[in-house]
């Protein structure tokens, strides 16, 4: 998988043998199997058919051999009969060692994707239409005859929709995850696909929707990448942003927490979207921390002071700020009684230089002296929150006893 966003893609051809080269391709599979089986590097007790049905089997066979190349002595050999080390020189086929480890990539994924049987024609009655006769006055019923009307494979329908973009063998392990995504969220992340290397990622995207996913895919450029890659769940909360302009101004805002902000909840993503941009820049990163309860509360203090405000704040309690802010009983318990000591500190909108280091240092002080009420305050907090949830788990299993 590409380390970063700037390492192109290498997409290996897709595999155009005739059936029976493809025979033989799967008859040397079987051979190379038993090879890596006889040196020890696969279980004994390990069969083609476990492989080919078992993405994680395949995806060790695959591994293993690429690692050891060597043990395909006259296999893989070029049509001079040169040794190949590689998976982008072509064999003796015709194919490289990349091409036809898509191909087995494919093979072991469709035996997930589709049914061993193969589609069966539905019958489908129709209504008996009734005629009169043209020599007679009685009505001649007449069947009409039965036709045949493939079922549907939703699967295969899948597969072929996803087969451009199953490469790999690190993707095997994938295949159960992708089964879960509909056709439209192959067709929304294309090639970036690829960019989702954990089933839970990929289980994630399977629950967006895919016009979303498209929407902000085609918003965010080049970010989307590192998007999949680092919390895919954010796509959802990225989607309510229209503008490129918003978009890139929470991705200044936020800095490296943006991910943080974008995996919160609609409501909360909604609520910072529709207040002023001024109120969003004071909060700085912190504002993927917030509760609910303590916007209303921040937002009485003026924009340059509030900033500072969040800046002493979060180096007084540094990771600790981001639990704090978020525990909705903190607002009223400590915030707000500290933002109306500092309501009416500040006459102006602006901050001079000398003023602002005094303000933050009164501040810091104020923080400071109930740091250590605040810590015990909300340890006290989680045990009682703790109980409470035990308490509640024995009342419903007591529940379902009687």
């Amino acid at each position: 998988m590409p380390k970063d966003n700037s390492e192109e893609i290498a997409f290996p051809q897709i595999v155009n043998l005739d059936t029976e080269m493809r025979k033989i391709v799967l008859a040397d599979a079987k051979f190379l199997l038993a090879r890596l089986k006889q040196k020890g590097l696969i279980d004994a007790k390990v069969e083609y058919r476990d492989i080919i049905f078992t993405p994680k089997l395949m995806q060790n066979f695959l591994e293993v051999l690429r690692e050891n190349l060597d043990i395909g002595k006259v296999l893989f050999v070029n049509e001079c009969g040169k040794r190949i080390f590689d998976m982008e020189t072509p064999l003796v086929c015709g194919a490289t060692l990349g091409e036809l480890e898509r191909m087995l990539v494919y093979t072991c994924a469709s035996k997930i994707f589709v049914t061993s049987q193969k589609p069966k024609k539905e019958k489908v009655k129709k209504k008996k239409k009734k005629r009169f006769g043209l020599f007679s006055n009685k009505k001649a019923e007449e069947d009409d005859d039965d036709s045949g009307q493939d079922v549907i494979n939703e699967g295969a329908d899948k597969l072929a929709e996803l087969k451009p973009f199953l490469i790999y063998a690190w993707q095997l392990p994938l295949v159960d995850a992708y089964n879960k995504m509909q056709r439209e969220h192959y067709q929304a992340l294309g090639e970036t696909l690829l960019y989702l290397d954990t089933p839970k990622k990929v289980v994630v995207v399977s629950g967006l929707n895919p016009g979303e996913i498209a929407s902000v895919r085609k918003l965010t450029d080049e970010r989307f990448e590192t998007i999949l890659r680092v919390k895919p769940q954010a796509i959802a909360g990225m989607a309510q942003i229209k503008s490129k302009a918003k978009f890139d101004f929470i991705f200044k805002t936020a800095k490296k927490r943006v991910f943080d902000f974008f995996a919160r909840d609609q409501q909360y993503i909604a609520e910072i979207l529709g207040v002023h941009e001024n109120f969003v820049w004071a909060l700085d990163e912190s504002v993927a921390d917030m509760s609910m309860e303590s916007l209303p509360v921040l937002i009485r203090l003026k924009m340059p002071f509030l900033k500072l405000f969040m800046e002493v704040f979060r180096e007084e309690f540094t990771d600790f700020s981001k639990i704090i802010l978020r525990e909705p009983q903190f607002a009223p318990t400590y915030l707000k009684p500290v933002v109306e000591e500092f309501y009416n500190l500040l006459s102006g909108d602006t901050l001079d230089e000398d003023k602002e280091d005094s303000v933050g240092a009164i501040v810091a002080l104020k923080w400071r002296g109930q740091k250590d009420d605040i810590l015990s305050w909300y340890k006290n907090l989680k045990q009682v929150q703790k109980e409470e949830a035990e308490e509640a788990a024995k009342l419903v299993k007591l529940t379902k006893k009687a």
